[in-house]
C-alpha cells in the first residue's frame, strides 16, 4: 500500500468518524446532506494535502472529476459558515496529529 493511500485512507476514517458515518458511505451514492458534506470535506484534504489531480480523487468517492471540482469549490464557499469551518478544522488538526510521522514521499511506490 502506497503512503498516500494509507494516509488518504486515514483521513476517510477521520472524515467519517466526525460526521458520525461508515467510512465506505464517502464512496456511496447517497445523496445525504450529511454525507454529501463529509465527501465535500474528504476530497478538499485530500486534494490539499496530496495534491492529486481531480480524476484521482474521483476515483477514491467514485464520482467524476466534474463532481469533485463543484464540490470542493461549494465547500471552499461554504467555510465562511462558522459550524463547517470549526468541523474542518477540527478534521485537519486530527488529521495533522494522526499522520505525524508518516511518509509522505511517493518516489519508492511500486
Amino acid at each position: 500500500m502506497s503512503p498516500i493511500t494509507k494516509r488518504a485512507g486515514l483521513i476517510r476514517d477521520i472524515v467519517a468518524e466526525a460526521y458520525d458515518v461508515k467510512p465506505e458511505s464517502l464512496s456511496s451514492s447517497s445523496r445525504l446532506k450529511t454525507l454529501a458534506e463529509a465527501r465535500q470535506v474528504y476530497m478538499m484534504l485530500v486534494r490539499d494535502l496530496f495534491e492529486l489531480s481531480y480524476p484521482e480523487i474521483g476515483l477514491l468517492v467514485n464520482r467524476d472529476h466534474t463532481t469533485v471540482i463543484d464540490g470542493i469549490r461549494s465547500l471552499r464557499a461554504r467555510l465562511q459558515e462558522p459550524s463547517v469551518a470549526r468541523k474542518v478544522k477540527y478534521i485537519r488538526e486530527k488529521v495533522k496529529l494522526l499522520t505525524q510521522g508518516m511518509p509522505i514521499n511517493t518516489e519508492n511506490e511500486p
